[in-house]
């Protein structure tokens, strides 16, 4: 459990008259906010880590039930918000928002039995994604959409962390919503195929291979085939060019995966090198 430091802040404390503050919560009663919603955090995060899921569940829903997560304030209560954040959690008010809401989408679709990251989507090839979606009955797809709304929400207050771009690029396509997943897992892996690749050296120096993370390949491959899924052919080549930027090897094995499914355009027929 993280320490809280109290801190003296007399130009906030003072000179605030809460009766007369329109908008909630008032500045007389931000720090006290804020250090509860970061104690209920650890909380809820301590009892999902050990098990206590319906206990994370009440937690999580006890914590976006307040105005302070739910919605960005007023700038005035906002700027506290953020300088209590940073003062007690070592965060920005929207990266703690994002961080409830992600988290309380995440454990859903767990409890639910849907797994996240670069391992499941390992299994999510066309022909298993079928067989996924067709075993969603009404109250898993229930669960999803709320899901889905809340890692939508996640990344509309932190729309730097991948992270959220991935699981709501799975959630989407578990929905069979392939435009929602194709734009997000996109947004997720874009920016990797601008990192240099992971490379094993011989002792001259010399580059013996070049490997390229789980998280990189499979969020590359999902936003190929989640393109595939709705049509747009385009959209699939274009991800391919993108990848050719960075990786021949990369390029090569989503081209292949494009093989015998769409007519590939010239300009990717070449064996690549």
């Amino acid at each position: 459990m993280p320490l809280f430091t109290p801190i003296n802040r007399p130009d906030v404390l003072d000179n605030h008259d809460e009766a007369n503050t329109p908008f909630a919560p008032s500045l007389v009663r931000v720090e006290e906010e804020i250090r509860g919603l970061l104690l209920e955090y650890q909380t809820t995060l301590r009892d999902w880590a050990e098990g206590r899921i319906e206990e994370a569940h009440k937690g999580f829903d006890r914590l976006l039930s307040k105005d302070l997560v739910a919605r960005t304030q007023d700038p005035r209560v906002e700027g506290e918000c953020n300088a209590y954040c940073r003062e007690f959690g070592g965060m920005s008010a929207n990266r703690l928002r994002s961080l409830v809401f992600a988290n309380s989408g995440r454990l859903q679709m767990l409890s639910e039995g849907f797994q996240l990251g670069w391992r499941s989507m390992a299994q999510m090839d066309t022909c298993n994604l079928g067989t996924l979606i067709s075993s969603i009955d009404s109250q898993k797809e229930s669960v999803l959409n709320e899901s889905l709304a809340k890692l939508e929400t996640a990344r509309a207050f932190d729309n730097d962390d991948a992270s959220y771009q991935l699981a709501v690029g799975q959630c989407a396509m578990l929905l069979g919503r392939f435009d929602v997943a194709a734009s997000a897992l996109l947004s997720a892996v874009g920016p990797a195929f601008s990192l240099a690749p992971l490379e094993t050296h011989s002792a001259d120096g010399a580059v013996l291979l070049q490997r390229w993370s789980p998280y990189q390949w499979w969020g590359a491959r999902a936003a190929v085939q989640a393109a595939l899924l709705r049509g747009d052919v385009g959209l699939a080549v274009k991800i391919v060019e993108q990848a050719a930027g960075a990786s021949q090897e990369l390029s090569l094995k989503l081209k292949q995966l494009l093989d015998g499914l769409v007519e590939i355009p010239n300009c990717l027929s070449t064996p690549v090198a």
